[in-house]
């Protein structure tokens, strides 16, 4: 999160913050899809 502060992202509206939780969501589902092709 700093570094998105950093980037100049704002992070005082609860929508932006929102959006960042989801695409986090998203990457994090995606690799776990990547890592369980490998797995098998």
């Amino acid at each position: 999160m700093t570094l998105l502060q950093k980037a100049g992202v704002d992070l005082s509206k609860p929508e932006t913050v929102r959006a960042v939780v989801d695409q986090l969501d998203t990457l994090v589902t995606r690799l776990e899809g990547e890592i369980g092709a490998i797995s098998t």
